[in-house]
């Protein structure tokens, strides 16, 4: 198949993962800016069964399945993110993994292997700003959850750790580092920290989920986060900012760093040098180190001093909300331009009917061009009442009637994008449901129902869909080796509501078809996401899935689950049919030994023939 555009891989750890999560949605926002096809392999985490052997993490092996087929795909360029995929694995276990790609450039992300061009978090320089901060602000000993000590990162934020110790003039003492692992799992070396060290009053966490967890320890010993012991995580996950106090945090932009890593596979391809290497961190003081109340804007102090302080002070105040820059300066960048047109008609000048029309288009610009009011509307509605003070005191007397129109198309625009919001939810739970239930149905002929279980999903944001099946599925337990080659059926396809089943004889592929052939989208950036159709110790298959906006791509696990219960029923009764078959001919012939009997696989009638 001819292509003008590269085609990039990008493996993933699991979407559920917050971190993950950001991280695919900037590589998503970049190849589309760009113009380059990216497919998306979610796995799991590798080498984490001996770690966690709960019934959840049971079976995740399965996932990495994907990784495997990744590596027949004969993709143009792979981006391994393997800092998060492979964060329990040391380096050696680490460039193992990534040789399984050989014959393909790979650009290593969130780790330094050897032998390969990386991209990373500048993981000092937050951290030895946020010890700067603790010490400006008089704690003395600090202690760090370092997780793992065989990863690179946590490595360096160990070391940039030390270094701000040494720096301030600060005691390190070794029961002060605590490793442990980079999930939720973490409480009871958390709890030894305290128990150990009850002098200490802050803790650095090298993520923000073990810095929730630090969280739980410090409320267990009877303190308080913020006032007793200031607890700094790292990442600036969603959560952070919703904690209870807000979470102190190293801002680490993984949907930026998903950015850049497009980028820089894309100037790979096109033969332009590109250097990056660190993505940059910084600081974010929140409430649990008892920040200084000057660098928590609150919506009351937001419209004080002039209008460069004003725009300044709203810019802040989005990013601390925000997950990512390019959201930040999506809401900022117009919200800036408002201000200054306010300042220009209704505080200079005399205004006029076109004056508040103007400024209402520009109030309508702040928020998204596809009407999807979110977290947005809330970042926004929080600074309403300030922003009508800041007005009336400050506009012209004879403009206040004018400064009444437009104050009250602001509250209409807020009322419509908030009510909106419920209604939307509701539409979209019901055609979840719609989805669930169809993909479980089947009509009498079982042929057709491959493209039957793809009917639904135009309707929960896949714009395109393949549906791929083993042509034998494979047992597959934890301590196995995959099969090296298996054998493919493409089965079905969707475009929209429209689905296809693919003609028996066309259905046979290999790995390398499977994301490479000619009836995949080729009119437009492609973007695409594997699913991985398994069950239990089962493999079944697989499935791409063009997603229509991010919010497909939160969904992913629950369509993933849904596809292959499908799958695996339609096995079943395809393996039902089989001894129905067998028994019917069976019972046919030893009732009658003058003919031969037979059964059409088409419509399940019983023939005979003489002997």
């Amino acid at each position: 198949m001819n292509r003008i555009r590269p085609h990039i891989g990008l493996l993933a750890a699991t979407l559920t993962d917050a971190f993950s999560n950001e991280f695919v949605k900037g590589a998503v926002s970049a190849a589309k800016r760009l113009e380059t096809d990216l497919t998306v392999i979610p796995g799991k985490y590798l080498g984490i069964q001996h770690i966690n052997d709960g019934f959840e993490a049971y079976y995740e092996y399965q996932y990495n399945v994907l990784f495997k087929y990744a590596a027949k795909a004969r993709f143009d360029y792979i981006i391994a993110p393997v800092g998060t995929i492979a964060y329990a694995y040391d380096n050696e276990q680490k460039k193992r993994f990534l040789d399984s790609f050989s014959d393909t450039p790979v650009l290593c992300v969130a780790s330094d292997v050897e032998g390969y061009e990386c991209l990373e978090f500048d993981n000092g320089s937050g951290i030895i700003s946020a010890v700067d901060y603790l010490a400006q602000h008089n704690r003395k000993h600090i202690g760090i959850m370092a997780g793992r000590s065989e990863n690179s990162e946590c490595t360096e934020r160990y070391i940039a750790y030390r270094k701000g110790l040494e720096k301030n003039g600060l005691v390190f003492k070794e029961s002060y580092l605590m490793y442990c692992d980079m999930s939720y799992d973490c409480i009871n070396e958390a709890k030894k920290l305290l128990e150990d060290n009850p002098e200490i009053d802050a803790v650095i966490c090298i993520n923000d989920i073990i810095a929730s967890v630090v969280y739980n320890a410090v409320k267990e010993c009877s303190k308080t986060v913020g006032r007793d012991i200031a607890v700094i995580g790292f990442d600036d996950l969603p959560f952070a900012k919703d904690l209870n106090p807000p979470l102190a945090t190293v801002r680490a932009d993984a949907f930026l760093l998903g950015s850049v890593a497009v980028e820089k596979a894309y100037n790979y391809l096109n033969g332009i040098e590109d250097k990056r290497h660190l993505v940059e961190t910084r600081f974010i003081p929140r409430e649990s180190c008892f920040a200084d109340k000057r660098f928590i804007k609150t919506p009351k102090t937001l419209f004080m001093g002039d209008t460069d302080s004003i725009k300044n002070n709203l810019k802040e105040y989005i990013s601390d909300r925000t997950g990512s820059y390019e959201e930040t300066m999506t809401i900022y960048e117009p919200l800036a331009e408002l201000i200054d047109f306010l300042e220009k008609e209704f505080f200079d000048s005399t205004a006029s009917d076109d004056s508040v029309n103007i400024a209402y288009e520009k109030i309508i610009n702040i928020f998204p061009k596809d009407n999807s009011f979110g977290g947005e509307t809330i970042k926004l509605y929080t600074i309403k009442e300030s922003l009508y003070t800041w007005l009336l005191r400050n506009c012209m007397e004879e403009n206040l009637p004018y400064i009444q129109k437009l104050l009250s198309a602001i509250e209409n625009t807020f009322n419509q994008s908030s009510k909106s919001m419920p209604t939307r939810y509701i539409e979209r739970t019901h055609l979840e449901n719609l989805f669930i239930r169809d993909s479980l149905m089947f009509g009498g002929n079982l042929k057709d129902s491959y493209a039957d279980i793809l009917k639904r999903l135009c309707n929960v944001g896949s714009l395109t869909s393949y549906l791929y099946i083993l042509e034998k599925p494979v047992e597959h337990h934890n301590d196995s080796e995959y099969p090296d080659e298996v054998k493919w059926l493409f089965k079905s396809f969707s475009y929209g509501a429209e689905c296809i089943n693919i003609p028996e004889k066309e259905q046979s592929i290999s790995t390398y078809e499977v994301f490479n052939n000619p009836r995949l989208v080729s009119d437009r950036t492609r973007i695409l996401i594997a699913a991985d159709l398994f069950s239990a110790q089962t493999q079944y298959g697989l499935a791409l899935l063009e997603p229509e906006n991010s919010e497909f791509i939160d969904e992913l696990e629950l369509v993933t689950y849904q596809l292959s219960s499908a799958v695996r029923t339609l096995d079943i009764l395809k393996n039902l049919n089989v001894i129905l078959t067998d028994t019917r001919l069976a019972l046919a012939m030893a009732n009658d030994y003058q003919y031969i009997y037979c059964i059409d696989t088409n419509n399940g009638k019983l023939y005979r023939i003489s002997a």
